[in-house]
């Protein structure tokens, strides 16, 4: 996975929520 993909990854999941972090733990 691209670096620059984890970190925007990162940043959407914390402003989501837990439930976007379950979903973005499957990648």
């Amino acid at each position: 996975m691209d670096t620059n993909l984890s970190t925007r990854l990162n940043k959407y999941i914390s402003e989501s929520g837990i439930c976007s972090r379950r979903e973005a733990d499957r990648y």
